[in-house]
């Protein structure tokens, strides 16, 4: 995110407090992230995909018709017959060099013409396409029925595969439809893939079923991809051999599960590999009951819609760069309104992978998981590192002992995070990232962010947490290194008893600084009893224990319910609560801060029987408002304020001047002031430094004395 987009927010919340005003100003931020005009353009089709079967290119068709007669396997649209009823080819155009060049591992015997198909004719009808039109290409189309593939060895790819396109173009496989056309694996060993797509480019695979295993259930795979460049698969059922069965949550919830038989389980649709593929399309697919069920690194462009995912082993959904030195990031990736249903690790894993010593930096670049349904026992969505990525309004119901919901990016590493906004969680670890917006959170962990460099802000706004563990948090379950940002306008509302709370609901254990927090809305459980006393089970409003975290703002926050929200005047406080001393006295308070350089004004405390106003803890900005200024060094004012700075300098020799610069950037700097001097002495410059904004000061013969700073 720039900077005047962080400055516009910041404004908006320290001027206004408004939640409705903040949103309007988010379409530029979401822009900023989704990158609408940079959405990929779905491969060319080819041309006659959609056509009706009488402008096939050639028919694949059992050899027996649904009335019981005997009829071609393959034949071409004029008539030409390709492969006979009984399997054998008698047309040079079914013939390629396929099967001597990759034959070495085929338990069949081969010659053509003459010799037998053991694809059902389907390698024939490719083969037919690539004597008959060359590149140009064409269309296979597959009449009702169940047709069994041989496996026949690839030397180019080190693998077993049933169909070869290794280097061919603009080749479409249309079926009758989801589960009318059926291929399957025949004595499927050393798990062979279905389609070896090596080098190969535009090719569309749609309205058919795939069952990658044989009648022995012996697993097989789905699609070889390297260096392919343009694949659309739609309207595909990818049904693997997993076995469906039910595992029980850690809250003793039962759900479903996947466990492999003794032979082991299907691979996913695809696995993908060196070098990366480029321009695919997965849309109004079923794949279930498999492994790792989109396996897509090295891979770029890539758009996944409308599909269901269900039942995997693994995972459903791999993006990332894979295991390379170089390690060059994946670009567009798009995966929206899906239906992913238990994984067996992860929903959606967009993750990067190991690149010499460490973790490629922006491993994803430019893309959106959107509109997405996701209920599962494993993790969620995982996006570690991306940049330019916008995660939306999607839906995700968790069960007890899953590990991540929405985790986005790493401690101390610098990312263009992503820009996570109305999303609704249930039941789930809760949200980690750096810019949080607009979610709907129940029964959840909390919110937690990654702290990165100095320059990177975050952003928890707007969002609705009933339940949760923590609630907000930097750093989430761990303690941090430091953040810097702004987190308002947040509901969080506590079911009663919620503990162990350990804390806080706004709990920053780790440092924060110059963080804004203001106007969030904080209810702890009900006050019963004793319970008000319980640590356990009653938490703090906001709670910043650690003696680093200064500079923050916290105003107009109104906390219920929050441990020690006594006393009221002339009550007793029946927590018999004591604690820090701070500059209204000694008190425990529902916003507790270990560091008196806070700005703390204008929030309110209710609890039973009345309420306590903090407006003037700190009535007026104490002394984390410091800046120190070094000659000759840019330095950036921090606070969310525009700073009145009085700079005293010390004139030491003669002829002297001294020249002030200011500007949004170091590189866009102009002289402000100018002063020279003629003897020895004392001066004072004032300068107005708006926020964000950098200073640069060069003497000549002159000192830099101390430095007033006033909030204007």
């Amino acid at each position: 995110m720039v900077d005047v987009e962080r400055r516009k927010l910041l404004e908006l919340l320290l001027v206004t407090g408004s939640t409705s005003v903040l949103l309007g100003a988010l379409p530029s931020v979401v822009k900023a992230y989704s990158n609408v005009n940079n959405v990929i353009v779905d491969p060319r089709p080819i041309t006659n995909t959609q056509a009706s079967p009488l402008t096939c290119d050639v028919i694949v068709q059992p050899g027996q018709s649904p009335t019981g007669q005997t009829q071609p396997m393959v034949v071409a649209s004029g008539g030409t017959i390709i492969v006979d009823s009984d399997g054998t080819i008698v047309s040079n155009l079914g013939c390629w060099d396929v099967y001597t060049k990759y034959a070495q591992g085929s338990y069949y015997s081969f010659s053509c013409p003459s010799g037998k198909t053991i694809t059902s004719g389907i390698q024939e009808a490719i083969n037919y396409i690539i004597n008959t039109k060359g590149s140009q290409g064409g269309v296979v189309c597959l009449a009702p029925g169940t047709y069994a593939t041989t496996w026949v060895y690839s030397t180019t790819i080190g693998n077993s595969t049933a169909l070869v396109l290794e280097g061919l173009s603009n080749i479409a496989f249309v079926g009758a439809g989801m589960d009318k056309t059926t291929i399957m694996l025949n004595n499927a060993k050393y798990l062979p893939y279905f389609f070896d797509l090596y080098n190969a480019s535009n090719i569309t695979i749609k309205d058919l079923t795939l069952l990658p295993y044989d009648q022995n259930n012996n697993p097989g795979q789905g699609i070889f991809l390297s260096n392919t460049n343009g694949l659309v698969v739609e309207n595909v059922h990818y049904k693997g051999n997993g076995i469906l069965t039910t595992c029980t949550a850690a809250d003793g919830t039962p759900f479903p599960c996947v466990t492999c038989p003794s032979n082991g389980c299907s691979g996913g649709l695809t696995g993908s590999f060196t070098p990366p593929s480029s321009n695919l399309v997965f849309r109004n697919n079923i794949i279930e009951l498999s492994h790792s069920q989109l396996n897509l690194r090295y891979t770029k462009d890539v758009f996944v819609e409308n599909n269901i995912f269900r039942y995997s082993y693994g995972d459903h959904i791999i993006v990332a760069p894979g295991y390379t030195t170089e390690c060059p990031p994946s670009y567009n990736v798009y995966i929206r309104n899906n239906e992913l249903l238990f994984a067996g690790d992860t929903a959606i894993d967009l993750s990067p992978q190991k690149c010499g010593t460490g973790y490629a930096p922006g491993s994803i670049i430019n893309g959106e998981i959107v509109n997405n349904y996701i209920e599962t026992a494993g993790n969620a969505i995982l996006a570690f590192a991306t940049s330019n990525m916008l995660i939306a309004f999607n839906t995700i119901k968790q069960y007890a002992g899953a590990e991540n919901g929405i985790t986005a990016g790493y401690e101390q590493q610098d990312y263009t995070y992503p820009l996570i906004i109305g999303n609704r969680l249930y039941n789930s670890p809760g949200i980690g990232g750096r810019i949080i917006v607009g979610n709907y959170l129940e029964n959840v962990g909390g919110i937690g962010t990654f702290p990165g460099g100095p320059s990177d802000y975050w952003y928890v706004v707007g969002n609705i947490i009933n339940g949760s563990r923590f609630g907000i948090r930097c750093g989430g379950d761990y303690n941090v290194h430091g953040c810097t940002g702004v987190v308002s306008n947040n509901y969080v509302y506590m079911y009663g008893p919620a503990g162990p709370m350990g804390g806080g609901v706004f709990d920053f254990r780790g440092p924060i600084y110059d963080t804004v927090i203001s106007n969030n809305v904080i209810v702890g459980p009900p006050l019963s009893g004793n319970l008000g006393c319980d640590g356990t089970y009653m938490p703090y409003g906001i709670r910043l224990t650690n003696s680093s975290s200064q500079g923050n703002n916290i105003f107009g926050n109104t906390i219920i319910n929050a441990k020690c929200a006594y006393p009221l005047a002339n009550q007793v406080d029946p927590c018999t609560c004591g604690g820090f001393t701070s500059a209204a006295g000694s008190a425990w308070l529902p916003i507790q801060v270990a560091n008196p350089d806070n700005y703390i004004h204008d929030n309110i405390a209710y609890a039973t029987g009345g309420q306590y106003n903090y407006g003037n803890l700190y009535p007026t900005p104490p002394s984390m408002l410091k800046l120190s200024l070094t000659p000759g060094t840019p330095t950036q004012n921090p606070y969310p304020y525009d700073l009145d700075l009085e700079i005293q300098i010390n004139v030491t020799g003669t002829p002297a001047n001294v020249q002030v610069f200011i500007g949004p950037s170091q590189s866009q700097m102009t002289l402000v002031v100018q002063r020279s001097y003629s003897a020895t002495g004392t001066d004072t410059i004032t300068v107005k430094l708006p926020w964000q904004w950098w200073i640069s000061i060069k003497p000549v013969n002159a000192v830099i004395g101390s430095v007033m700073v006033r909030n204007s």
